[in-house]
């Protein structure tokens, strides 16, 4: 066989079609999924239906789509992005947000991840809590997550409570909001038992005679179940006398940790 360099110039040429011809198809594959991912983000987007249909099997309630808008402005992470307003058939005074959100997996460039957040019990608990924490004058600060937003002022998808300080001597009236919040939520929405609802509540607990520095950290995340007994799992959020035994659990052994149990 005669190398390359051998062959006349016809020969080559002829040879080199060949060669496009084989490998063609798939370059151009690798192109067009290129093309659709860099250029038609919205092709990978849940429809309408899907939408409705998925917050439908999370809650267990039927859910009307009232206005979408594309998330032009997000972070790099996130492929593309749709936000829409949506309202409970059941109760239409509970208007809340919902994200559709692609990000690319860590795998490579072929692996999608598209996930649905929306607020719904978040609106409903974070209501609830604010009504308590006055009543009980439990301080605490707050702030919400923005994704899939580069930056928003209105637009949130999450929500972390801090109370700061926490001590003996308030510890049961905080564990307290926070149940009476949470039965609140899961009697409106008993669909959200076992969900994850994108709120994650920070507890700073501290007692007198402490360093300044020390402090010991409970979170708690709502309303994510650690096993498939989800009527268990609601009681672990709607039992004060349960929530307080398990923060002081966690001081335990933060002063283990430390030498000092």
């Amino acid at each position: 066989m005669r190398c390359p360099a051998e062959l006349d110039g016809f020969e080559f040429w002829v040879g080199g079609m060949e060669r496009v011809r084989r490998w063609g198809g798939g370059l151009l594959a690798v192109w067009g999924l290129a093309l659709l991912l860099s250029g038609c983000g919205d092709g990978r987007l849940l429809s309408r239906r899907e939408v409705a249909a998925r917050l439908e099997r999370k809650y267990g309630e039927e859910f009307t789509l009232i206005g979408s808008k594309e998330v032009d402005e997000h972070p790099d992470d996130i492929w593309w992005a749709r936000q829409y307003t949506a309202v409970s058939k059941d109760h239409p005074e509970r208007e809340f947000f919902v994200f559709d959100i692609v990000t690319g997996e860590s795998g490579g460039i072929l692996g999608v991840v598209n996930g649905l957040v929306d607020t719904y019990a978040l609106d409903v608990f974070f209501e609830a809590f604010q009504g308590y924490a006055e009543e009980a004058g439990v301080e605490f600060e707050f702030d919400y997550d923005r994704d899939p937003y580069a930056v928003s002022a209105e637009c949130y998808s999450g929500l972390e409570i801090v109370v700061d300080p926490v001590g003996p001597e308030n510890l049961g009236g905080v564990c307290r909001v926070l149940a009476d919040a949470c039965a609140d939520t899961l009697k409106a929405i008993p669909g959200a038992a076992g969900e994850n609802v994108n709120v994650r509540v920070l507890l700073r607990y501290r007692e007198e005679g402490w360093e300044e520095k020390d402090c010991c950290a409970w979170r708690m995340s709502l309303f994510s179940g650690m096993n498939f007994d989800y009527e268990v799992e609601a009681e672990r959020f709607t039992d004060a006398g349960a929530l307080e035994e398990n923060v002081l659990a966690e001081v335990r052994q933060y002063l283990e940790r430390k030498g000092d149990g």
